[in-house]
């Protein structure tokens, strides 16, 4: 069984079923919209009607799809073998997995299908499929494995078809290996092979796409446009840093347009049967936020506020500074010794404010350094080119 999931197992999704007959190599796949009992019976009696052989035994995997009252009945019914392999023993399944990785993930890919035009999609490429393997795609059967110490010598035989190894085999009737003749006769590799390619980019066009109708749908903004709309999805602090008011009240623009654009974009998706889930991965953002889109009825307005200024009155500042200058002898001048004073004089702040105050007057000054030439150009753009930047970057 391969899962086309993609990187979520959230949701419903299509599987493949993969039979493949250890003697010969012949392989059958199958898709399904459910990992269920039901589907797994329904694509068994499927494959079964273009086997060239019948079914004797069937051996899975320990999945609950396959370990149920369903699937025993099935087998009973129809006196095929039933076994399992031990749990947590994937090797045992060797010889499917293999086919799971060289046939399935090459052709198919780990993208995430579902719906029923995806599955329409994928049953037409593995009609073409099975015919390019079972008939075309030799491969080696291991004959002898000889170990002697550490290295391992590995016999095979000669690459065959699964279709050769069917001609080859006393347990094909003469009349199957007939019809199995005709049909070889018929087919072209590479035509086979380029209706193949054909179809994995039709199957690619549905790749990661939510089971919708196309009725009702609308055109989706697409808020990706402007560069500036993903920024609209970051928090706003990290957007006013460093900025002079002019860039604010731009960026204030721009984040109130962008995000109006978004809120459309969310309730179009929503209109169209898109889930809150999928349109959160859609636009990457928190499914709270699709959420709230969703609520509002009008698109929410930021406002992106400057820092809050910490100086104070000039005033204190020259108080504190002549406490300073009047010390006498061993008088204490910290900072809990002035804030009494200032205190006392009706100021309202705290000790921290008062060392922020000492520690500005016992600041020396800066050495002045001419900013280099990429630090003035930075800043002519971003004060008076700051539209136009925005709009080329």
């Amino acid at each position: 069984m391969v899962a086309h999931c993609g990187d979520r197992v959230a949701g419903n999704f299509l599987n493949t079923l993969v039979l493949t007959d250890v003697n010969t190599g012949w392989t059958e796949f199958a898709p399904l919209f459910r990992k269920s009992d039901d589907d797994v019976a329904a694509a068994l009696d499927a494959i079964s009607n273009v086997l060239p052989f019948p079914i004797l035994g069937l051996d899975s995997d320990n999945g609950s799809e396959f370990i149920n009252e369903r699937i025993f009945s099935y087998c009973e019914d129809r006196k095929i073998t039933f076994t399992r392999s031990r749990p947590y023993k994937k090797n045992d399944q060797a010889h499917v997995e293999q086919k799971n990785g060289n046939i399935i993930r090459r052709t198919v890919g780990y993208e995430r299908f579902q719906g029923a035009d995806a599955w329409n999609r994928i049953l037409k490429l593995y009609r073409v499929l099975r015919l390019y393997t079972n008939f075309y795609q030799p491969s080696c059967k291991l004959l002898a494995k000889v170990r002697t110490g550490a290295k391992v010598t590995k016999t095979y035989d000669d690459a065959k078809t699964p279709y050769q190894r069917l001609m080859e085999s006393s347990d094909l009737p003469s009349k199957a290996k007939k019809v199995l003749a005709a049909q070889y006769n018929s087919l072209d590799p590479v035509s086979l092979f380029a209706q193949i390619g054909q179809l994995q980019a039709h199957l690619l066009c549905v790749a990661d796409q939510e089971d919708q109708s196309d009725e009702g749908t609308d055109t989706l903004v697409k808020p990706v446009d402007n560069p500036l709309t993903l920024t609209a999805l970051r928090p706003a602090r990290k957007l006013k840093r460093g900025r002079s008011s002019r860039e604010l009240l731009l960026l204030e623009q721009h984040l109130s347009e962008s995000r109006a654009d978004i809120r459309k974009t969310v309730q179009i998706l929503y209109k169209n049967k898109t889930s809150i889930s999928a349109i959160a991965r859609q636009l990457e953002m928190s499914r709270n936020t699709v959420a709230k889109y969703l609520r509002d009825p009008e698109a929410p307005k930021y406002r992106l506020t400057k820092p809050r200024s910490r100086t104070l009155s000039t005033i204190w500042h020259d108080k504190v500074k002549l406490l300073i200058s009047e010390k006498k002898g061993t008088e204490e001048h910290s900072a809990s010794a002035i804030l009494k004073k200032l205190k006392a004089d009706g100021f309202a702040g705290s000790r921290g404010t008062v060392r922020n105050i000492i520690a500005d007057i016992n600041a020396k000054p800066r050495r002045q350094v001419k900013e280099p030439q990429q630090n003035q150009i930075h800043k002519i753009l971003m004060s008076e080119e700051l539209p136009a930047l925005a709009a080329t970057r």
